[in-house]
Formats: structure tokens, sequence, C-alpha cells
């Protein structure tokens, strides 16, 4: 087997915003309870406890919020408790999770759902999702779990669950995680897991694990380029023990198209690499900083700015294409040719 594209055998689900559009009702509790102490729960402070067990996160919250002397940690847990007690069921599944989950358990490859949820959690969200859970039927609750000491982004939920499969991955290589949060991402990839992320833009920016993305496609262009679609499906068939690529991409196109959200394949290993191509400038020689001061310079002259923003625009492009550019976008172009520029 090439060590550099194993074959995937387990899959590991997250729940809370990948199969159920439970985040939502959490977002609207903290919401509720940070405002009753005279606070805002902003998406800063979600992104920051998404996966983390309940009380991490309130922890977490309160500190930040600078909250620790006016509330302690039981009470406001009580009435998250309570509150999400009374909203939980309302959890809907996600567009196309149940079709995948259905074509993971006709082809009996193992699965499990790996929740920072506590009991009392899961129990309440997936009250009126029995067909889920039979279909995904080991659970591993890392919000209550005694074998699990530490949550997202630690790997310890993950690994506890590969080791609670009845017929065990080989490694960690073997298995693949469906995560939606930067913390689930970290703690896959820190277990030695590949991660397919689908995330949520409004608390999982993308910039936040770049340095780990094979992939990523945007909603807009996926719904209208076929090519794209068919190099996304291509991609993605990675050395399964079978090979769900239907459901899984109508899964994924349910998120990018139904959901609004971007697609990242977050796979590094996964591909077999037999050519390697590198870019020059601002990877191998740092020769960036010395367009920007040219430019900065020129453009200095004419009371302009090249700014940094302005920067991400032209780079990359030919010379030609990008003094055109600089010299539109700073409302230059009549003013000065492109080729007197250059």
């Amino acid at each position: 087997m090439n060590i550099l594209s194993p074959e995937i055998t387990h899959i590991i689900f997250d729940l809370d915003g990948l199969l159920l559009d439970s985040e939502t009702i959490y977002t609207q509790v903290n919401t509720e309870l940070m405002k009753s102490y005279g606070r805002e729960y902003t998406m800063e402070l979600k992104t920051k406890t998404t996966g983390m067990k309940m009380d991490d996160a309130i922890q977490t919250m309160l500190e930040h919020e600078h909250l620790i002397f006016t509330v302690n940690l039981k009470e406001y847990r009580e009435k998250y408790l309570d509150l999400l007690g009374k909203h939980l069921p309302e959890s809907r599944l996600l567009p196309g999770a149940m079709q995948l989950a259905k074509h993971f358990a006709k082809h009996k490859i193992p699965t499990a759902i790996c929740s920072g949820s506590n009991t009392f959690e899961f129990d309440a969200k997936m009250k009126n999702q029995k067909e889920l859970s039979d279909l995904i039927p080991l659970h591993v609750l890392t919000g209550d779990d005694p074998h699990v000491k530490k949550g997202k982004p630690e790997p310890d939920g993950f690994l506890e669950t590969m080791r609670r499969f009845s017929v065990k991955p080989e490694s960690a290589a073997h298995v693949l995680v469906f995560e939606d949060s930067i913390n689930g991402v970290y703690a896959a990839l820190a277990a030695g897991m590949h991660v397919v992320m689908v995330p949520d833009l409004r608390y999982s920016s993308p910039e936040k694990c770049r340095d780990k993305i094979t992939l990523i496609v945007g909603e807009s262009f996926l719904a209208r380029n076929d090519e794209c679609r068919a190099s996304l499906k291509k991609q993605l068939r990675f050395e399964w023990k079978y090979s769900p690529t239907t459901e899984m991409s109508h899964f994924m196109q349910c998120f990018k198209i139904e959901r609004g959200r971007l697609l990242m394949a977050v796979m590094k290993s996964m591909l077999k690499i037999t050519h390697v191509i590198f870019d020059l400038d601002g990877l191998l020689i740092d020769t960036e900083v010395v367009f920007s001061k040219v430019n900065q310079c020129l453009l200095s002259k004419y009371n302009k700015e090249f700014t940094s923003h302005l920067r991400g625009l032209v780079t990359g492009m030919p010379k030609k294409a990008a003094v055109t550019y600089i010299l539109e976008h700073v409302c230059l172009f009549f003013i000065l040719c492109s080729k007197h520029f250059v």
C-alpha cells in the first residue's frame, strides 16, 4: 500500500453543525444567557468554544467576558441546560446527512459519532432522530465520557472512538473524519486522521487551517461550473475500501448549495503525490517585499497607496495585467497608460 494514500476503512462524524442543525440552537441559548449578563455572544467566542466540553466552554466564555466574579460556572450551566432541554429536541438533520449515513451502512463501512455533547444534550437532540442513531450506532460523547480527559481541539475523543470500533482500523491513517469546526479539524489531525471539513463560515474561517487544506470549492463557483464539480468528484476519489462517491458528492453538494457553505477537503497525504511544482516569489524567494516597495514608491508620486488588499488582488498576475489592474483600481488609468507605468 502506498503510504501517501492509505485505504480509508472507518468513518467518524461530528454531530452538531455537521449532521444536525443544532449549532443554531446553541448560539441562540448562549446569546440569550450572555445578554442577561449584559454581554454579547460573538462569533469569535463561538469559534473559540465550539467542540469543547461543556464546562470548559462555559469557563472559557466567562473568563473571556470577565464574568467569573459575576456568575459562577454552576449557575450558568443550570440555566444553560434548562434552555437546551427545551430547544434541542427541535434539532433537524442537515441536507444530505441521512443519504451519506445510509450509504455507509449499506456497504457495511464502520461509522461512529464523536460529539462534544454530554449524555443529556445528546439524548435531547437525538430524541427525534432514531433512524440516524440506528444507522450510526457507535456514539462517543466526550462531554461526560470518563475515558476522554480533554475535548477538542485535543485528539482524545477521536482516538477513543477509534479504540471502540468492534472491528478496529489498522491505524488512525485509515480513518476519515467529517467535521464542521476548526477545533474539530485540529483534533482529528492531531489524532493522525484525515478530515473533510464542511464549515459554517459564520464562525469557522478557512484561513485558520489553510496550511492543511488541499481543496477549497466556493458555493457560487461550484453551482455554475460543471468542470469544477467534476474535478471535485475526481479529487475525492481516494482509496476507499468501498466507493461512496455519488452519495458523498450529494452530501457535500447539499452543504455547499443549500447551506451556503464552502467545502474544504482537509486531506493532507490522501492524494498520491508524484510531482511537485513550486511558486517562486513569496514562497522560495522573498521578492514580494521588493515588488511592494517598488509599487508603493511609484504610486506615492501620484498620492496613491499600494495597500495590502491591492497587493493581494494582483499577486500572481502577469506583469502587464497587474499594472493595468493597479492603475484602474487607484483611478490612474486615464492619467497614465500602463505602458508608461511599466
